[in-house]
């Protein structure tokens, strides 16, 4: 029998997590604190995005199968009184910032340690992966994707269902058109996000 040490959001700590105006309540604000994401002031975030960080923070409560881990964490194993084996991984929150004033449409997906600047606009449907960088007033349009170690310099435009590939770095005020997928400007893939 597989035993998990860590505790997850429960349903109820999801509820009323902003106002009628998509701001942040003291349960929203207390809910993204523990999950390890840090929302400055002016946040406007969807409930059904904040619904995704929860479930994705959730995830690590799945019991651990060391053949199909997401992330290359170190396992820890020990046998309990009662002969059990316990699987644990280092404790991790999400590690995501969120500047201020920045907007958050619906069912929008943010990747562990994506870093969202100021008064950025993130349209319905976009997803910024794990280790990404948005500048302050980045858009980023509907079902647009910035891909794993990206980064996005400030005042540029992702218009809708435009891709930013891995690891790649989107030179400020640039416009990537609907659709396409852009591949210039390549970063080198840091160690860890490999």
């Amino acid at each position: 029998m597989i035993k998990h040490l860590f505790n997850g959001i429960l349903d109820h700590e999801v509820n009323n997590p902003v106002d009628d105006h998509g701001l942040l309540t003291v349960n929203g604000e207390q809910l993204l604190k523990k999950m390890g994401v840090i929302a400055e002031q002016g946040v406007i975030i969807d409930k059904s995005t904040i619904r995704i960080l929860a479930s994705a923070y959730n995830e690590w409560k799945i019991p651990i199968n060391k053949q199909n881990l997401l992330f290359k964490l170190p396992v820890t194993e020990w046998d309990d009184p009662e002969n059990r084996v316990i699987t644990s991984r280092p404790f991790i929150k999400l590690g995501i910032k969120i500047g201020e004033g920045t907007k958050i449409g619906k069912d929008v997906y943010l990747g562990l340690g994506a870093s969202i600047g100021k008064y950025c606009r993130i349209s319905d449907l976009a997803e910024i992966c794990m280790g990404s960088t948005l500048h302050d007033r980045v858009y980023v349009g509907r079902e647009a994707i910035v891909c794993k170690g990206s980064e996005v310099q400030s005042d540029s435009h992702l218009l809708d269902g435009a891709i930013v590939a891995p690891y790649n770095l989107v030179k400020r005020n640039i416009i990537i058109l609907p659709g396409c997928v852009f591949t210039q400007n390549n970063k080198s893939s840091p160690h860890f996000l490999k």
